[in-house]
């Protein structure tokens, strides 16, 4: 079979820039920037050395705060940064690579006493979340970590997933699932940007979705939250993720071209006049790409879809930095199944303005303009035996479109007291319709139709206080409010970190956390048992979470961290289904869109510990072994405490791996990394076998909801890397084998009325992903 010609032009095109990458020798440098960590000014004079270089290999900081080594062979290198008045700063592993410069940004802490009266040591604690307001339960990740974990296909959201309180879906799918919350109370941000799930293949209401929108190409170190996060962040009660991507090289051209099962994908960078830079990336679903180039794909149930993100930075006056992002995704998906045919589309995209300004050298001013929007539409059929014909069962459509403006000030008093405040208007145009088949009334009905605006206004105040070079205490107020119902909520946070000992602290956050529901569930059309329809939920009150946490970490060695965390969360205003011996709560919500009448009497709770033992990658190998026990429980309209269908009791989380050296200049490494998991089993509500038979369609009484347990939940992924540092580029070949034991526990079941038998869905099964990757 003859490829088109524009397929055959993209293969030749791609092949060409493989051989440029292998042509004439590239320089192996790195470089960055030195910044104030809390007012983000340069910072000149510092002196920045590799630590074992003999002789000693060092520069200094430019008026800039820019620095820039020599040319030196592919290795990892551990940098030390010293300036007077501030604490001494360490990075180690800095990995260098060729075809692509390592470019920093790093931001040095000033010294709260005189150096000529106490002596601080210490080095940058690996994780530590980039936001200086983080006290507790809040970490960073790296670009190298989400390329080298095992089963994360380079994806941040599958990454998280190792940390501890965190257990991922046991079907595959991307929802984050935060110490036995629902994931439906998970905040996403890029940016800054509060943006729809970055998923492809999300539902309505969703936090997940088959694979992930963002990939490792474009990120930037991020944050990750598990509980009692800063004033800054809203509109969330079980986790943050808040997504920073990556700058573009300022002063060359690179590029990422890279393959495999998931798509292929291509990304490039480099400088724009007056010192800017831009980075680009897009990727097109491979199974998609082979059916329209005519190669036969098995299945007829292809997965389409395609991202592209772009990230695009200038000068400002005064030293001030513009930002111009965007990020998108488009999914589609169409089944023709024995019981069922259905058509799914769902597209997501952000594009932003950041503007930095700094009004002096204590004082910077961010503002920020966002559009951000999604689309949902579905449509289903299902096969009905006795009348031998695919009946319509459901459609609908979810369109929002979100303008955003709003601005950030931060200032820093002095060395010890720094404010941050900032206030923002969200308006929100939504089209919505919906029509669904009512199992227990056998009618069609539209449980929604809608479109109009909707306004969302929110902003906090935030001050991080510095008493003593070893205490560190945090104190805001988050505020929203909502006129589609004229609700609101004002949150108070507080956070403390108490460095008692050089290698020891003492950690503590506590909270008032508040969430608003998808626009969608306040004006949900409710079908009654006259045939009437009624609009019950605009009023809906704000969830809220009252949360604690208490912490200690202990830095048993340079590269080797122990870590303790027990928490306490209280949930309240919890939506819950206004029915007389209902045990329907939200907080078992996955995702979806839901057409009962709910009120706010609904409560929850889950509490835990936790713990962490990490080891830095040193001497080429790394582990993180991550251990939660909890408790989660929920109360209903009718009162009782049951289960809540996330509280698997405990999560067991390893992940490691090494590299192996090869060639006789070391220029070739082999990696091997292993992540395995052991959870208990989510809580299901069993089916009432008699009834549903009777009925046809799936019934689980409510007497008995949620109080059986799923058995143990397990899985091992195995990842093989090999890495080959030419003159001018950087070739990986991965393996990243998800599921290596092909363990099959049940994940859900439903009954089949078709066939007159309960169904068992099971977990992901053994998913082999290939992936080559070229830098240059």
């Amino acid at each position: 079979m003859f490829l088109s010609k524009k397929w055959a032009l993209c293969v030749v095109g791609m092949l060409c820039l493989i051989a440029r990458a292998n042509n004439p020798s590239a320089d192996n440098i790195i470089r960055g920037k030195v910044v104030d960590e809390d007012t983000q000014m340069p910072l000149v004079g510092v002196a920045v050395v590799i630590n074992g270089s003999d002789p000693v290999i060092g520069t200094i900081t430019d008026l800039n705060g820019d620095f820039a080594f020599e040319p030196m062979p592919v290795d990892r290198y551990d940098l030390a940064f010293r300036f007077l008045g501030y604490e001494p700063l360490e990075l180690p592993n800095v990995l260098l690579s060729s075809g692509k410069e390592v470019v920093l940004k790093v931001e040095m802490r000033e010294s709260v006493t005189d150096l000529q009266e106490i002596k601080v040591t210490g080095s940058k604690q690996k994780g530590k979340a980039s936001n200086s307001m983080a006290m507790i339960s809040a970490r960073s990740f790296t670009v190298e970590e989400t390329q080298r974990y095992a089963g994360g296909f380079n994806d941040p959201a599958r990454m998280v997933a190792s940390y501890a309180g965190v257990i991922a879906d046991p079907t595959g799918n991307n929802e984050i699932i935060v110490r036995g919350n629902s994931p439906r109370g998970l905040l996403w941000r890029i940016e800054g940007v509060p943006v729809a799930n970055p998923n492809h293949f999300a539902n309505e209401g969703a936090t997940g979705g088959a694979i992930g929108i963002l990939n490792s190409s474009i990120l930037s170190n991020s944050d990750f939250y598990t509980s009692a996060f800063p004033a800054e962040f809203g509109n969330a009660v079980s986790g943050v993720f808040d997504i920073d991507l990556r700058k573009g090289n300022d002063q060359k051209r690179e590029y990422v071209v890279q393959g495999g099962i998931l798509g292929i994908d291509a990304a490039a960078e480099g400088p724009m006049a007056k010192g800017g830079s831009y980075l680009v990336n897009g990727r097109y679903s491979s199974l998609a790409l082979l059916k329209n180039m005519g190669v036969k794909v098995a299945g007829e149930a292809v997965p389409q879809y395609a991202d592209a993100s772009f990230n695009i930075n200038l000068p400002g006056c005064k030293k001030g930095k513009l930002q111009l992002f965007g990020v998108a995704g488009y999914s589609y998906i169409t089944a023709d199944e024995e019981d069922y045919k259905q058509d799914f589309e769902a597209d997501m995209w952000v594009t932003g303005l950041n503007y930095l300004c700094p009004l002096n050298d204590q004082t910077y001013l961010k503002s920020s303009v966002s559009y951000t929007g999604t689309f949902n539409k579905w449509y289903y059929e299902e096969y009905i035996k006795d009348n031998d014909a695919y009946e319509f069962r459901g459609r609908d459509r979810f369109v929002y479109h979100t303008l955003r403006a709003g601005s950030e000030l931060t200032h820093k008093l002095n060395s010890q007291l720094t404010f941050k405040g900032g206030a923002f208007y969200n308006h929100q145009f939504y089209d919505m319709n919906m029509e669904i088949y009512d199992d227990e009334l056998q009618q069609i009905y539209t449980s929604l139709n809608d479109q109009g605006s909707a306004g969302f206004v929110n902003g906090y105040g935030s001050v991080k206080w510095r008493p003593l070079p070893t205490l560190t205490l945090t104190g805001g107020i988050h505020a929203q409010y909502m006129n589609i119902n004229g609700n609101y909520s004002v949150d108070p946070r507080l956070g403390l970190r108490w460095q008692f000992r050089d290698d020891q602290a003492f950690t503590a956050g506590a909270g008032l956390h508040s969430k608003a529901e998808n626009t969608s569930i306040y004006l949900a059309r409710t079908l009654l048992e006259d045939g009437s329809i009624e609009q019950y939920n605009k009023h809906l009150e704000l969830m809220k979470s009252m949360q604690y946490v208490v912490g200690y970490e202990n830095r048993i060695h340079r590269n080797l961290l122990f870590k303790l965390e027990a928490y306490y969360q209280y949930l309240y205003d919890v939506p819950v289904e206004m029915e007389e011996g209902s045990s329907y709560s939200i907080l078992n919500d996955m995702s979806g869109y839901i057409t009962d009448q709910l009120n706010n009497d609904g409560t929850g709770k889950n509490y835990g510990v936790e713990a962490t033992l990490e080891k830095y990658l040193s001497n080429n190998t790394y582990f993180l072994l991550t251990t939660s026990v909890f408790d989660s429980k929920y109360k209903a309209f009718d009162k009782k405490e049951r289960n809540t269908r996330f509280n698997n009791g405990y999560v067991i989380n390893f992940t490691g791996g090494k590299d192996f050296p090869l060639g006789s200049e070391n220029n070739k490494t082999l990696g091997v990394n292993l992540r395995t998991v052991v959870a208990g089993g989510n809580y299901y509500s069993p089916i009432d076998v008699d009834e549903s038979f009777e009925k046809g369609y799936t019934v689980r009484p409510d007497e008995t909801a949620f109080s059986k347990q799923r058995d143990t939940f397990y899985k091992v992924d195995l990842k093989l890397s090999y890495r080959i540092n030419r003159k001018k580029s950087t070739q990986t070949l991965e393996l990243d084998i998800q599921n290596v034991s092909n363990a099959q526990a049940v994940a859900y079941d439903y009954w089949n009325p078709n066939k007159e038998i309960v169904e068992e869905g099971y977990q992901w099964a053994l998913f082999p992903v290939i992936n080559y990757r070229i830098e240059f």
